[in-house]
């Protein structure tokens, strides 16, 4: 049996992902990546790399066996390309989401039903409303393991526990 862990952060910007991934990742010593870039790209989405990168990041953590916790990946593109009407590959995505899947990804959907303080260079809080609403339309089609996680409250160690159950870390 494999002890491999993928785990997908997704969700809007300002819903605490990147905290939360972060501290997920020094509790059971797996790590955490995000991309450099990744507000660099969003403007200009090269989709031969976006696809070509995505690809091979799932082929070497299948090869590898290798646990990794990814703050944002290929359902963010899903989510963005369509509330910002940007040209993407909804058949490229949805194949990697069925590739995904037969790893047990696991994918923590994190948002807040409220915003306090929202403050993003690139995404407008009227934006945050329908981003939501194509996450929902993701997380329905979805063949992975998805727990939907309110961080409105910004209690990390109420969130901390509720992932550990759903990734059996408990």
């Amino acid at each position: 049996m494999s002890t491999q862990k993928i785990i997908l952060f997704i969700g809007p910007d300002n819903s605490g992902k990147t905290t939360i991934a972060n501290a997920l990742s020094k509790k059971v010593n797996i790590p955490y990546y995000k991309k450099e870039n990744e507000k660099d790209t969003f403007y200009k989405k090269d989709l031969n790399v976006l696809f070509s990168e995505a690809f091979y990041m799932f082929s070497f953590l299948k090869n590898t066996g290798y646990s990794i916790i990814r703050d944002r990946e290929y359902p963010c593109e899903y989510v963005y390309s369509s509330v910002y009407n940007r040209e993407t590959n909804v058949d490229l995505i949805w194949e990697l989401d069925s590739k995904y899947s037969t790893l047990n990804t696991k994918i923590i959907y994190c948002y807040k039903e409220k915003y306090i303080d929202f403050s993003d260079e690139v995404v407008q809080l009227s934006k945050i409303s329908e981003l939501k609403s194509y996450y929902e339309i993701f997380l329905k089609k979805t063949k992975n393991n998805i727990l939907k996680l309110d961080t409105t409250t910004e209690d990390l160690d109420s969130q901390l526990v509720s992932i550990l159950n759903f990734i059996g870390e408990v």
